[in-house]
């Protein structure tokens, strides 16, 4: 965490300074994206180990929220937040099955384009993420929810563009970028009406990675 905090102020350091002083930007929108899975789970029971390996698709519609102030000229630093889900494929029965996450991070962009209206800007951030995914069966007799609760960190590069309303504060922002995660199992429960039961020797991985687009509003304060 540390190592990429340094090298995301070194890479914005490196390529110069030259925004408006001390703008505040508060951003909000709605995104898709589109990931590369890898998906681990391993099963230990003393010496004995099974891992089985599945790769995969899988798209998410998300609410980005970011934070952004001018530290120095050309640079901003702030804080970005995430809330959405991944989108489950309608070809398939997914009744009882649903799921949320939510992603927490800093970053720093460059802006190389910088007028009185419009900004172009390269941005580098580290997050961290929190996935549940969750999936109820109901029978006659009894209610069964299978819950996973997984966590990891993440980093994101990407491009954007703003283009505030003549003099107006707010503006449109839009913005491209290539997000990856890698996510541990943290917690697999099943639950029934009458029992529950914890799987301590089950662990797994998750990894993700594919493009990220969003589109929104930005405010500005001076």
């Amino acid at each position: 965490m540390k190592k990429l905090i340094t090298i995301a102020y070194l890479f914005v350091a490196f390529v110069g300074f030259g925004q408006r002083d001390n703008e505040f930007q508060i951003r909000a929108g709605v995104g898709l994206a589109g990931y590369a899975t890898e998906n681990t789970f391993t099963y230990t029971w003393g010496t004995f180990s099974y891992s089985e390996t599945k790769n995969d698709g899988a798209a998410t519609f998300h609410y980005p929220i970011e934070l952004r102030y001018e530290l120095v000229e050309r640079l901003n630093v702030g804080l970005d937040m995430k809330f959405g889900s991944y989108i489950y494929d309608p070809e398939e029965d997914n009744t009882g099955k649903s799921n949320r996450f939510t992603t927490v991070g800093i970053a720093a962009e460059f802006t190389a384009l910088n007028r009185q209206n419009s900004r172009i800007y390269f941005g580098l951030g580290i997050n961290s993420t929190g996935l549940n995914l969750k999936e109820v069966i109901v029978s006659a007799n009894d209610q069964i929810t299978s819950e996973g609760k997984w966590r990891g960190g993440g980093i994101k590069i990407n491009t954007g563009f703003i283009k505030y309303f003549g003099d107006s504060p707010i503006g449109i922002n839009l913005n491209l970028g290539y997000d990856m995660h890698n996510f541990n199992l943290k917690e697999l429960s099943v639950r029934s009406q009458n029992s529950s039961i914890s799987f301590d020797n089950y662990s797994g991985t998750l990894k993700v990675s594919g493009f990220d687009m969003a589109a929104g509003l930005v405010f500005r304060l001076r």
